[in-house]
């Protein structure tokens, strides 16, 4: 869901700076306590998942925002779309046109329809 195949390691300032975001007219704590925010801002490590995914037997979606207008962009840049497709052959890239990093906000019925083809998709797969 717009991100890159890592876990990055969040830098000094994280929590401050998503606990004071308003998307939509709601503050990103609404659906976020700021517990959870200074933990991900203490308690993150880099680890890079491009490795795993090779081994990985079902549909890979990868959503990107592609409205460069947004507010909030979209996590996804075109060296990470790079790793994605040399890390698994089989990923599909699904561009979500009127959105930034906020697909579900933006274009949930979109996404919505998406994961059910990707469900269908793994459902023939293993009969």
């Amino acid at each position: 869901m717009d991100y890159p195949a890592i876990h990055c390691l969040s830098e000094k300032g994280y929590a401050d700076f998503w606990s004071a975001r308003v998307y939509r007219d709601f503050r990103l704590v609404d659906h976020i306590s700021r517990t959870a925010l200074d933990g991900i801002e203490k308690e993150s490590t880099y680890r890079d998942f491009h490795p795993l995914l090779r081994g990985l037997d079902c549909p890979i979606r990868v959503f990107v925002g592609a409205d460069k207008a947004s507010p909030i962009k979209s996590n996804i840049e075109a060296i990470d779309l790079r790793n994605y497709s040399s890390a698994k052959a089989s990923i599909k890239f699904i561009e979500f046109g009127k959105s930034g990093h906020m697909i579900f906000d933006d274009e949930r019925e979109k996404a919505g329809r998406e994961i059910g083809k990707a469900l269908r998709e793994f459902d023939e797969l293993r009969g």
